[in-house]
C-alpha cells in the first residue's frame, strides 16, 4: 500500500541453523545489533530459543542518541510515555518480566545487555528517543518454545 513500506511496515523471516549453539547463563550467545541512521535496528527480527541466554552487543554508530528497550507492548508504551515526558532511566533498571531495563546509547557508544528468555512468545525491541518509535525504530525477538535443557 503506498507509503506503508516507507513508514517501516516491513519484516524479516529468520532461518536458523539447527547446529546453532544455544546460549546459556555461563556462555551467552552473542547477537550484534546496530542502530542505524534510518532509525532501524539491524537486524530487526531475531529468533531465539526459550531458556536461552543472549548477550546483545549494541552499537550506535549514528549521530543521534538511541535507546534499546525490551518488553511487550505495555512495557514499550510505558517507557515511551516516560521518554516523552523527559523522564530519564538508569542502565541498571529492571524491566518487565525480569528483562533488563532500557539502555541509552549516545552517538558512538556501545553497550552489552544480557537477558535470559524463560517464556516463549514475541518480545518487542524499541527505541523511544522522541520520534524514533513513530519512525519505525522497533523490532522483535521470537522466542521459540523449547531448545535449552531446563527451560520451562
Amino acid at each position: 500500500v503506498p507509503g506503508h513500506w516507507e513508514a517501516g511496515m516491513k519484516g524479516s523471516i529468520v532461518v536458523m541453523d539447527n547446529a546453532l549453539a544455544l546460549g546459556t547463563v555461563e556462555a551467552p550467545r552473542d547477537i550484534a545489533i546496530t542502530m542505524t541512521d534510518e532509525l532501524r535496528f539491524d537486524p530487526g527480527a531475531i529468533a531465539i530459543h526459550q531458556g536461552e541466554t543472549i548477550r546483545f552487543l549494541l552499537e550506535n554508530p549514528t549521530v543521534a542518541p538511541h535507546d534499546f528497550t525490551l518488553g511487550d507492548m505495555d512495557a514499550q508504551m510505558h517507557h515511551h510515555e516516560e521518554m516523552s515526558a523527559g523522564t530519564t532511566h538508569d542502565h541498571a533498571d529492571t524491566g518487565e518480566g525480569g528483562l533488563p531495563g532500557p539502555v541509552m546509547l549516545e552517538p558512538g557508544e556501545t553497550a552489552e545487555v544480557i537477558a535470559t528468555f524463560d517464556e516463549a512468545g514475541e518480545i518487542l525491541v524499541g527505541c523511544h528517543v522522541p520520534g524514533h518509535w513513530e519512525a519505525g525504530m522497533r523490532g522483535a525477538l521470537l522466542v521459540m518454545p523449547g531448545g535449552v535443557a531446563g527451560a520451562a
